[in-house]
């Protein structure tokens, strides 16, 4: 089975990353309609360049 790469993060990780909820992340995610980057079973990876967009979408 193929190893997610480094740079793909959870919207769980994301949110432990940028230190705010999921509940944040997941919604930034859906205003920004930011598409996953891998789908791998029930999870969604996106890009861990999308933090920054992502927190500032958060921080508005």
């Amino acid at each position: 089975m193929a190893e997610v790469s480094a740079n793909l993060l959870t919207v769980g990780g994301m949110a432990t990353k940028l230190r705010v909820t999921e509940g944040k992340v997941k919604k930034a995610i859906q205003e920004l309609s930011l598409k996953p980057t891998l789908r791998k079973g029930p999870y969604s990876y996106y890009d861990a360049a999308l933090a920054n967009q992502i927190l500032k979408h958060i921080k508005k």
